[in-house]
């Protein structure tokens, strides 16, 4: 409480009394500031630590949260706001890219397989590949493209929060995530296709990011190559 860790990739609900005198409300409030979003706090205004626990409004947050972010049941989120209404609570959130302050994040789909760019794993470690794997709603196949300027982004995994750069400036190499280093190599020019279907060339090597060998596996390598625009270098950049 009040000291999340980065590596936290959970949708986080909170559920509150800011009288609360066994664990501090302020803490909560300041663990609920760090952590990234989708993220909720209900506030049971002039609650203790269990004064809400008879509320029926916690077990119906509680439960279509849960739902929401177990099963992508969309109806349970949104019933959300209305879970938690009341005279003597507070509801905020924080739940996608559509949300006020929320970046925008998009998955990468491989036009020539159907499978998604996917960190290895779900590996938050430095160095880890990206491949492709059967598409799902996980937080490891999810990036943020941040302007970089000079018409390049960067692209941050959104389950670890390091960039997408190659492992070097050669044909064949692998794409990995990095921590953050404002290096070219961390920089991509996008293609745009047309109708959502993009490329990636990085701007340090010149090479485009390529499903080697025009796998169409799981765990398949994503490498860099020579530019040519076929379907192994090409994504559906998707909204999430």
């Amino acid at each position: 409480m009040g000291n999340p860790s980065s590596s936290v990739t959970a949708k986080v609900l909170f559920v509150h009394g800011d009288r609360d005198s066994t664990t501090q409300y302020s803490s909560a409030r300041q663990a609920y500031s760090e952590i990234t979003w989708p993220k909720a706090f209900l506030t049971f205004v002039g609650g203790s630590h269990t004064s809400f626990w008879s509320d029926q409004r916690f077990p119906r947050t509680v439960v279509d949260w849960a739902r929401w972010t177990m099963y992508d049941d969309t109806a349970a989120r949104d019933r959300l706001p209305a879970d938690a209404a009341g005279s003597n609570t507070r509801w905020e959130a924080q739940l996608g890219g559509d949300t006020p302050g929320g970046p925008a994040v998009y998955s990468l789909v491989a036009q020539h397989s159907g499978k998604a760019a996917d960190i290895y794993e779900a590996s938050t470690a430095a160095g880890a590949r990206l491949v492709q794997y059967t598409a799902n709603s996980r937080p490891n196949q999810q990036f943020e493209f941040i302007d970089a300027g000079g018409g390049h982004v960067r692209v941050k995994a959104r389950h670890s929060g390091l960039f997408l750069q190659p492992a070097g400036t050669t044909t064949g190499a692998d794409i990995v995530q990095q921590t953050d280093s404002g290096a070219t190599g961390q920089q991509w020019r996008v293609v745009d296709h047309g109708g959502d279907v993009i490329s990636l060339v990085n701007r340090e090597s010149g090479l485009a990011m390529d499903v080697w060998e025009y796998s169409t596996a799981n765990s398949a390598r994503i490498t860099q190559y020579t530019y040519s625009g076929n379907a192994n270098q090409r994504f559906a950049r998707r909204r999430v």
